[in-house]
């Protein structure tokens, strides 16, 4: 039941392919659990203590799991980054333009099928480009390049090859980093 994750791209942060080794680590979980249990003392002036302990343990779980979700997680940048919620604002973004002759979107192969995804319905309305290459792009007036959050770095190279370009959107996230930049060609 690991062929699903040992295949995939390293790095996707889903756990979905591993649900068949779930039993198993439940398994494993509870042996050690029935272990403890069996080695704590059976008298039954000791009953009230062991569950006890068992709803602290419990309630200790709950609580940490909680905190580590709702506040960690949902408080870092890099979960964010992590599931590419950035490809949801870009798509969106690509969707209401829809002008796939003029608008090129500088994302690798691999992260692109988000955004291909969410951008059936208007066939894909951009051109795909190779970050390290998106600098080459001639553009005509009008033409836009759209950067994405893992591109970003690829604006200093695009603007030293197309200073004409203006950016004309950028869009952060809820901790203030740009998540999508876009210039447009003014020249030409």
């Amino acid at each position: 039941m690991l062929v699903p994750e040992v295949t995939t791209a390293e790095g996707i942060p889903h756990g979905l392919r591993l649900t068949g080794v779930i039993p198993a680590i439940f398994i494993l979980s509870a042996w050690g659990v029935n272990w403890l249990w069996e080695k704590m003392p059976h008298q039954k002036y000791f009953q009230i203590e062991k569950f006890l302990a068992v709803a602290i343990f419990i309630s200790a779980l709950i609580v940490y799991n909680f905190a580590l979700y709702f506040g960690v997680a949902a408080n870092s940048p890099d979960y964010y980054y992590a599931f590419r919620s950035d490809l949801t604002d870009v798509s969106n973004y690509l969707n209401t333009r829809n002008m796939k002759d003029k608008t090129y979107l500088s994302l690798d192969e691999f992260s692109v099928q988000t955004a291909d995804y969410l951008t059936t319905d208007k066939n894909q309305p951009y051109h795909l480009v190779d970050p390290a290459h998106t600098y080459t792009l001639t553009l005509k007036a009008g033409d836009q390049v759209v950067f994405t959050e893992s591109t970003i770095f690829d604006i200093t190279k695009f603007i030293q090859y197309h200073p004409e370009a203006k950016k004309i959107r950028t869009d952060l996230n809820q901790f203030g980093q740009p998540i999508m930049i876009v210039y447009e060609e003014t020249a030409k």
